[in-house]
């Protein structure tokens, strides 16, 4: 998404240097020569580590201070730049951010993952020290911005409970949340003309969710796959294809060969042969886990959308994203975790196939309007020109 956004800026005409540190050690050398005029990519290798806790403090602290000779020697240069785009967590970047923030008139934070409050909620019990000293870090770093982009409504409004940056004065300077939704360049996906290879061993007659993205702790999978089998028990179309990989890919395999009729696991597909199996199904679903604060706006449902079919939506209560589905008419909302809600919401798309094409419709047009990538680049570029 943002080699897209990236892109963007550049067709219009800006100068972008992106500045990159590789997480996973996973990118191949980057083919330069494959760049956009304008654009400069400048990519770090993140710190190698033995694993452990040492090893991720050492490879979080290090890896942050990776870019910092560049931008050191950018300061030293006299170079300024006009906007500073940043994104979540800030605590990824705790020393790159504030120095890259000082040769920046204006400075954007696009937050998609409320730290740490999201990561501790899933993943397990951490001490209270913990929890207060990232969040006081997270807050500080998100100060050195003048403008957040979140991804609804109720992302803003938690922003603003959960962080509380509260201006005494109306001179102070603090960072103002606005909604910036998702984006993607991918609009339309042209239907498939056969039936994706994995699927022919269907009934015809079945209505098949697809579910793809990360397989981990905190998507619902396991609850997902429990009430697809609920849903199949009471109409034998239902069957719910999972796409991807992860740390649960074991649990959705298990649950895949001991219930065949109705669930299939196909595994890390390829982007396009992914995008095929999206464009011959019926509903693509989205899952998240219950008792989670910070509300959730799934990216997987763009692919969805761009495909023309219905939104499953299995979301917790802190998001508004199922009243976006719901209210915008391209699909229908369910409660995360609770089986028998998710079991009526397959039922309620096996009941009512007439209305998928038009869902599928409606999806398309509200992700032309809202999450096209000339759309989020407007509302940014918009704060510079502000």
């Amino acid at each position: 998404m943002i080699s897209e956004l990236a892109n963007e800026f550049c067709a219009q005409g800006h100068q972008v240097t992106v500045l990159n540190v590789d997480w996973e050690n996973s990118s191949p050398d980057l083919n330069k020569s494959s760049l956009l005029p304008g654009l400069k990519l400048i990519s770090f290798g993140a710190f190698k580590s033995r694993g452990g806790a040492l090893g991720r403090l050492l490879k979080w602290l290090i890896s942050s201070l990776l870019p910092t000779p560049f931008l050191l020697k950018e300061l030293l240069l006299g170079r300024r730049y006009n906007l500073m785009i940043g994104l979540s967590p800030c605590s990824a970047l705790w020393a790159t951010l504030p120095l890259a923030a000082l040769m920046c008139r204006s400075k954007f934070l696009i937050y998609w993952d409320f730290f740490p409050v999201h990561n501790f909620e899933i993943f397990s019990a951490v001490p209270a020290v913990v929890k207060k000293f990232a969040k006081c870090l997270e807050r500080w770093l998100i100060g050195r911005f003048d403008h957040v982009g979140l991804m609804s409504k109720r992302g803003v409004d938690f922003f603003e409970k959960y962080f509380k940056f509260l201006a005494r004065k109306s001179s102070d300077s603090v960072p103002r949340p606005m909604i910036l939704p998702i984006w993607t360049s991918i609009l339309s996906v042209p239907p498939s003309g056969n039936l994706a290879q994995p699927l022919l061993s269907f009934d015809s007659d079945c209505v098949l969710f697809v579910f793809g993205g990360q397989i981990t702790y905190g998507r619902g999978v396991r609850e997902l796959c429990d009430a697809a089998i609920a849903a199949h028990q009471v109409d034998k179309r239902v069957a719910l294809i999972v796409c991807g990989s992860g740390s649960m890919s074991g649990v959705v395999a298990e649950y895949a060969a001991k219930n065949p009729t109705c669930i299939r696991y196909l595994g890390s597909l390829p982007r396009g042969e992914y995008l095929k199996v999206l464009s011959t199904a019926n509903v693509g679903v989205v899952a998240t886990v219950p008792g989670i604060s910070a509300p959730a706006y799934p990216s997987k449902s763009l692919d969805y959308m761009a495909c023309g079919i219905p939104v499953m939506a299995a979301v917790e209560d802190a998001t508004d994203f199922g009243e976006i589905v719901e209210c915008n008419g391209f699909g229908y909302a369910c409660k995360a975790g609770d089986t028998e809600s998710m079991k009526n919401c397959f039922l309620s798309f096996t009941a009512n196939l007439d209305l998928h094409h038009i869902m599928g419709y409606r999806g398309k047009s509200f992700l032309a309007a809202q999450h096209s990538v000339s759309h989020a680049s407007s509302i940014i570029l918009g704060v510079v020109r502000d």
